[in-house]
């Protein structure tokens, strides 16, 4: 069943998307006058933080949006005037909170010794629920790459092959449970308890797979700090975005004239 797309995602598609063809990309979709371009669908799934969701259920959430969009067209909705008002309201709520986003996050840094005391002082957090594997993952979309990458990570001895392998295919180092990827993932990664191993081409409905397990954990078994770095970065970067989020909304108070009539209330 295809995912339908959240609305801030809905909103990436309808602000990033161009009604024109775009000779830099090629055009994966069209309805009318208007245009998606494989740009577009690659910037919607960047910008999607759980990475869930594929080509396919962009192009049709698209797809969607713009046969709605042009029968509304038809039938005289833009000239409704109290989706104007909600219009013009969500237009100040998106000015307003990336103005306070951008405020909010700028020059904020957390340091080494910060992560390390949160690490410390959550250890109990930082556990493995379940069997899991530190892996390099590899995901392209033919078999020749795949085999490519496979037999370059199986031959090579220089640590600098697999640093360009990772950064021409933007391979990523991920550590997976058991039971929490497809079958054919899954199956490939907890078949064995080996390690250093390389696994695939693994061929599935939207490309093929490559990976290499680099270690093993046993459920309850602690995590290291270089494992959730980033997890506790974001932790303590979002902690104080939101004290500054709170600081200046104060500070706006005073700077402006407000007033409030309760009695017309």
């Amino acid at each position: 069943m295809r995912k339908t797309l959240p609305l801030f995602v809905t909103c990436l598609i309808l602000f990033s998307c161009g009604k024109t063809d775009d000779p830099a990309s090629p055009v994966v979709a069209r309805v009318g006058k208007s245009v998606l371009t494989n740009a577009d669908v690659e910037h919607i799934q960047m910008s999607v933080s759980n990475n869930t969701y594929s080509k396919r259920d962009i192009i049709a959430n698209w797809i969607d949006r713009e046969l709605l969009y042009h029968a509304a067209q038809e039938a005289g909705i833009e000239n409704d005037k109290v989706l104007e008002t909600k219009i013009e309201a969500y237009r100040k709520e998106l000015f307003g909170r990336t103005f306070l986003d951008n405020y909010a996050s700028a020059n904020i840094e957390v340091d080494n010794s910060e992560i390390r005391s949160h690490y410390d002082a959550n250890r109990a957090m930082f556990r493995y629920n379940g069997d899991g594997a530190r892996i390099i993952h590899f995901f392209v979309n033919t078999d020749t790459t795949a085999d490519f990458i496979a037999e370059t990570l199986r031959n090579s001895d220089e640590s600098v092959d697999r640093k360009i392998l990772l950064s021409d295919y933007k391979a990523e180092v991920l550590t997976v449970e058991k039971g929490n990827n497809i079958d054919i993932l899954d199956d490939a990664i907890f078949s064995n308890n080996r390690i250093n191993v390389i696994l695939g081409p693994l061929k599935t409905d939207y490309g093929y797979h490559v990976i290499e397990v680099l270690n093993r954990y046993r459920s309850g078994s602690q995590i290291a700090l270089d494992e959730v770095y980033d997890e506790i970065y974001q932790i303590i970067f979002n902690r104080k975005k939101q004290l500054r989020s709170t600081t200046l909304i104060d500070s706006l108070r005073n700077h402006y004239n407000i007033k409030i009539y309760l009695e017309n209330n």
